[in-house]
């Protein structure tokens, strides 16, 4: 029987790239999204050694960690890796069968957040905000490395929406759209520069209180949510945009009728003068 023995090495792209090579036939298809996000935190320094890392069997097949070879390779970078060869032939047929961690799990185990805040709730508002952030690499759900970055500039306006924005006795259509995290996302990007006029805005858009107008930005805002089919998708990001457009002509005492699709997109100078007023470039995802 072969030695299991594990230790910590230094892989390099080249030997990432050989491993590859030696990829077990049976491994899971490699995802595309989770190979960017190990190359920008390898790039970015931020990657970290933990338990998990590269895994071989007895014939020297890689039967763990090809996402962490491709990452290597694409970020043309080496970093210490934990190696375990020597396994099994079987065993592959152990390895992710159970889910893995999602970041607000990860958040649980940290105990990271104030008493109170859900972390599920705080992660998926958190994702909205990331995709404002960093359009291009904002691929797939959100890692615990890019939480920590939103985390590091909007925690203060998170706290706020987490009281803001409670879900008890909320149960009508228009209060879930309300409080779903594309628009709640948008709504801390905005909270994040300007406070007060934000506070106000959200009573108005919450209760309908204060509207005298039809083209009040909340009361416009209102109507859209309200003829909004679905919240999953990529209609995600045009919700999200509509509400900064709210939250921009709120901030600036600005009459809003309707919301243009045309408008709204990366790239438009209307929108381009929106975005860098909350601190996001105008650069495309695509």
């Amino acid at each position: 029987m072969a030695k299991i023995e594990t230790q910590y090495q230094t892989v390099t792209p080249a030997m990432a790239k050989e491993f590859l090579s030696r990829n077990h036939p049976n491994n899971r298809t490699i995802s595309e999204s989770l190979v960017r996000r190990y190359t920008d935190d390898i790039k970015n320094g931020r990657w970290v050694r933990t338990h998990q890392g590269l895994a071989f069997d007895v014939d020297e097949q890689l039967i763990d960690g090809q996402h962490r070879c491709a990452a290597i390779v694409a970020a043309n970078k080496s970093v210490s890796v934990l190696i375990t060869t020597g396994l099994p032939a079987t065993s592959i047929e152990g390895i992710d069968l159970n889910r893995a961690r999602r970041t607000a799990d990860v958040l649980e185990i940290r105990s990271a957040l104030p008493e109170g805040m859900s972390a599920q709730v705080t992660s998926a508002r958190s994702a909205v905000l990331f995709r404002l952030m960093e359009p291009a690499k904002a691929q797939g759900s959100l890692s615990v490395r890019e939480f920590d970055l939103v985390w590091a500039q909007y925690s203060e306006s998170l706290k706020w929406a987490s009281e803001k924005f409670t879900g008890g006795g909320h149960t009508g259509s228009l209060q879930r759209k309300i409080r779903s995290a594309p628009v709640v996302g948008a709504i801390i990007a905005a909270h994040k520069v300007s406070p007060a006029p934000i506070a106000a805005f959200v009573d108005r858009l919450d209760t309908g209180v204060g509207i005298t107008r039809q083209d009040d930005p909340a009361a416009s805002l209102r109507r859209h949510l309200d003829g909004v089919v679905s919240l999953h998708g990529e209609g995600r990001t045009g919700i999200t945009y509509a509400t900064l457009r709210a939250c921009f002509a709120a901030i600036h005492n600005q009459h809003v009728s309707v919301y243009r699709t045309s408008v709204l997109t990366r790239g438009n100078p209307e929108f381009t003068k929106i975005l860098r007023h909350f601190g996001f470039d105008s650069g495309s995802a695509e």
